[in-house]
């Protein structure tokens, strides 16, 4: 699964108020390479769009995302990015489902 899927996936489980909190902390997780008002209303996929921009590896952005993840507090969605990015499933079909909190 291409990492921007893997990323959609986290954010469009993620509840509304904890959208908004990975969008808060997302300008200072990203040393300031994306502004606070380059986020005001942007939907999921804008903001992973941004995401992706700011990295020069797919690594950085997961690492970005799954740091965000712990520090609003999803840490089960936080490990099942890092486990689907590695490619630690068991060799199974699998199905990425995050659960907020």
């Amino acid at each position: 699964m291409a990492v921007q899927e893997l990323l959609l996936g986290v954010l469009e489980d993620l509840y509304a108020e904890d959208f908004k909190k990975f969008q808060w902390f997302l300008p200072s997780e990203s040393d300031g390479r994306i502004l606070k008002s380059h986020l005001e209303n942007k939907s999921r996929i804008e903001t992973v769009s941004k995401v992706l921009c700011i990295c020069t590896e797919e690594s950085e952005a997961v690492d970005i995302t799954v740091k965000i993840l712990k520090k609003i507090g999803n840490n089960n969605a936080a490990e099942k990015l890092k486990k689907a990015y590695a490619g630690d499933v068991n060799d199974k079909p699998f199905k990425l489902t995050f659960h907020s909190k």
